[in-house]
């Protein structure tokens, strides 16, 4: 078996046994320990989010705990009947997507931190006068809101961030271009690399 890698090409098989071992271990680390950790993070943030009207709950250190090791177990047994990587996953996020949502992040990080409020991190919320928010609930307030309209607070206007994203979308693919181009015509330096 061959793992490509960027540029390297790993022969599986010819790897020293301790090479494999130490893969694996890490492989497994990460299976078993951050792969869970993310799944346990998104089912907490879908429980503090308010629905239909009604108040989310913020989850206990024994909740978390149940359901890691709930997806432990699944991920365990998954492991043993060979079912890890054969998941049909849908489409990734577009480049627009990714581009309103960073650009989200960024206005309510600052307007956080600007009004001397910490910026929470993955299912840490944080207590505004309508509710409790993670910051994935502020990032989707932001975009209902200012995705097509300008909005403006203590007199600064923020264009829509519809225009924000198509400009980070364009910029990307023009220097993709650019490197493609540079590529294709056997270019090395640099500069003719868009480095």
């Amino acid at each position: 078996m061959n793992i490509t890698y960027g540029t390297f090409n790993i022969e599986v098989e010819s790897l020293p046994a301790k090479s494999l071992e130490a893969m694996i271990r890490r492989g497994v680390s990460h299976y078993m320990g951050n792969e869970v950790a993310a799944k346990v993070a998104a089912w907490t943030n879908k429980l503090a989010e308010e629905k239909d009207g009604t108040p989310g709950h913020e989850a206990s250190d024994d909740e978390k705990t149940a359901k890691k090791e709930e997806i432990q177990a699944d991920f365990y047994n998954r492991l043993l009947t060979g079912d890890i990587g054969t998941a049909i996953r849908g489409p990734q996020v577009t480049p627009f997507d990714k581009a309103a949502q960073a650009e989200a992040r960024a206005r309510v990080s600052a307007r956080l931190k600007a009004n001397g409020l910490k910026v929470p991190k993955g299912d840490e919320t944080i207590k505004l006068g309508d509710g409790a928010f993670t910051i994935q609930a502020l990032i989707d307030r932001c975009i209902a809101r200012e995705l097509e309209d300008a909005f403006v607070i203590n007199g600064v206007t923020f264009e829509p961030i519809r225009k924000v994203a198509d400009r980070v979308v364009k910029d990307s693919q023009k220097r993709a271009d650019a490197a493609a181009k540079a590529k294709a015509e056997g270019a090395k330096d640099a500069e003719s690399v868009g480095l």
